[in-house]
């Protein structure tokens, strides 16, 4: 009967069968529509799905990872992969210079301050490619978009995983404050 055959699936019916074509799993967060990862059991499914936010344990019960970690990774690492935040074997990026943003004009008129902390994807190459907003008290007045400027021209030594460099997200928080050196 039909609903024997729906009932034997995994909750939240995702299915085992998983086209096998794909070479690579896609990076988190870019997954198909579907969420089909190539190769991954459903089983891995929720551990993927909490690290794709900002959360760098995905700080679940512990069901399921002993048995996502064997397979963790799919293939070998390349450089240039990117990679999750708290992957087996890897070392996140780390800052070597930070340039000070400039100061906004029009915070510095209405005597305005503020912090803005970005999540930065840094490259193979040490270099920041992608900027994005995690949280902010910006009241409109243009720090955004200063921290994302001096982040663009910030540089760092890359993350790796298995000895090779890769892609990896990271925080790189900024403080505009009005009274420096006065």
């Amino acid at each position: 009967m039909d609903a024997g055959t729906r009932e034997s699936g995994p909750p939240g019916g995702i299915r085992a069968e998983r086209p096998a074509s794909g070479a690579a799993a896609p990076a988190p967060g870019t997954a198909s529509a579907g969420g089909q990862t190539g190769t991954a059991r459903p089983d891995q499914e929720p551990e993927r799905a909490s690290g794709t936010g900002a959360e760098a344990d995905g700080g679940d019960d512990g069901q399921g990872l002993e048995a996502a970690q064997p397979s963790t990774p799919l293939r070998p690492m390349v450089r240039g992969d990117l990679i999750p935040p708290g992957a087996s074997g890897a070392s996140p990026p780390r800052l070597v210079s930070r340039p000070e943003p400039v100061y906004p004009d029009r915070a510095r008129r209405r005597q305005v301050e503020s912090d803005v902390l970005l999540l930065v994807l840094v490259d193979e190459n040490g270099h920041v490619i992608r900027t994005m907003v995690k949280r902010t008290d910006d009241p409109g007045v243009g720090f955004n978009e200063a921290a994302r400027r001096a982040a663009l021209r910030a540089t760092f030594n890359p993350a790796s995983r298995d000895g090779l460099p890769g892609k990896m997200w990271t925080e790189l928080p900024f403080s505009f404050r009005l009274h420096q050196g006065g």
